[in-house]
């Protein structure tokens, strides 16, 4: 069995990603007027802001590089799994 990764387009990933930063800024906002109140809360939003922000600025022959490595691997595992 070997795995696709070529579903989805970089803006895909962005646009998700972006959304999912913004609900997450209304409901805490709406539940306690404030950002977010654990700090484990902010950490987890600010590596999915961070990861937007490398998304946002990774050209798009990087991402699909990344994207090529990444199925590779992913493929090797998958065939080998006793490697593992």
């Amino acid at each position: 069995m070997t795995n696709d990764l070529n579903q989805y387009p970089l803006r895909d990933f962005m646009k998700e990603l972006d959304k999912e930063l913004s609900m997450r800024r209304k409901v805490w906002k709406s539940k306690t007027g404030k950002n977010f109140l654990m700090a484990e809360h902010q950490r987890r939003y600010d590596v999915l802001e961070e990861l937007y922000l490398i998304l946002v600025h990774t050209p798009l022959t990087c991402f699909e590089e990344m994207r090529l490595k990444a199925e590779s691997a992913m493929n090797i595992i998958a065939r080998n799994p006793e490697l593992f």
